[in-house]
């Protein structure tokens, strides 16, 4: 052992990520309906950070936004064409970052929209993603009114919404401009759309506090009434 001991400068490639798990959004053809629903799972598991009650987490809350902005533009790109191996590459680096926690140090996380979407999966068999881009703004929406602080920020620097008072009204208009993007990229934003016409939402909400327990969630811990509340807004 050398003393007294030294820093010494470099990079250990086993640090850098090979990318092997993700390799398959780089491939252009993965069916867009996959593609997308993979963004969504991406964006979604970013949002469970990024909506916390933790102040003064700045360097997370823009590790979180840049990420979401980044996914965003390059999901437009890939929209628009498939064979865009950048923008899938991009997006496989945003998958990255998105799932490795990076995006929620120091924060208490929520994933009361994941546990929320388990069971419609479980009971349904429909795709997790698209699960998700039906359950997110319906959750977003119930926060909208009873938490609005983080969800009006969302709108602001991920969205573009512009700053006022009323930060409900900001939140609103965000979910708004989140549910236009998941439709552009051919997902469902409703129960309806989603296939499943009339869903047994008292047996969803059963499920899931059986599942989960009486509370779910941080960012609004949600009971009975609240989670059945989530389920209906899912619906519209």
């Amino acid at each position: 052992m050398v003393w007294p001991p030294r820093l010494t400068g470099g990079i250990w490639q086993g640090c850098l990520p090979c990318g092997d798990r993700l390799w398959g959004y780089r491939r252009p053809w993965r069916p867009p309906y996959q593609t997308a629903c993979g963004i969504a799972d991406m964006m979604e598991h970013i949002m469970e950070r990024y909506f916390t009650n933790t102040p003064d987490v700045e360097i997370s809350d823009r590790l979180c936004e840049g990420t979401l902005m980044a996914i965003i533009k390059e999901a437009y790109k890939v929209k628009q064409n498939p064979n865009d191996y950048e923008a899938r590459a991009n997006i496989m680096w945003c998958g990255t970052i998105a799932h490795n926690g990076t995006c929620g140090v120091g924060c208490e996380e929520d994933w009361a929209s994941h546990f929320l979407e388990h069971e419609i999966s479980a009971v349904y068999n429909v795709t997790h993603g698209a699960g998700l881009a039906v359950i997110v703004p319906a959750w977003m929406t119930f926060m909208a009114e009873h938490n609005p602080k983080k969800i009006a920020r969302f709108a602001n620097r991920v969205f573009g919404v512009p700053e006022n008072e009323d930060l409900e009204e900001m939140a609103l208009a965000g979910i708004s401009r989140l549910k236009h993007f998941f439709r552009y990229m051919g997902l469902p934003v409703n129960f309806k759309e989603l296939g499943i016409e009339h869903p047994d939402i008292e047996l969803l909400v059963k499920k899931l506090h059986e599942n989960k327990g009486e509370l779910v969630g941080n960012y609004v811990k949600l009971n009975k009434e609240y989670s059945k509340e989530i389920f209906e807004l899912a619906c519209k």
